[in-house]
């Protein structure tokens, strides 16, 4: 948790500014960097939920439950 709350607190300052780079390009163009930079925006909203609601790196009440990422997301 510790990890994810130093992520978040970084990261979150920056969203803005980012999102507004990555819409300068075309969605199916873009270039490396802006897709590094929409990635490390994604991971931004998957730490969001464990850091801002749950206080905790698992979803409440889940039990065993869980998802492995093990694919990179397609643009």
């Amino acid at each position: 948790m510790p990890e994810m709350q130093a992520f978040y607190d970084a990261a979150f300052p920056c969203l803005e500014e980012a999102i507004a780079y990555c819409d300068a390009f075309p969605p199916g163009n873009l270039p490396d960097e802006a897709r590094t930079l929409m990635h490390l925006m994604q991971s931004l909203v998957m730490v969001s939920f464990p850091v801002e609601v749950w206080k905790q790196p698992r979803v409440p009440d889940s039990g065993a439950a869980y998802l492995d990422l093990i694919v990179e997301p397609v643009v």
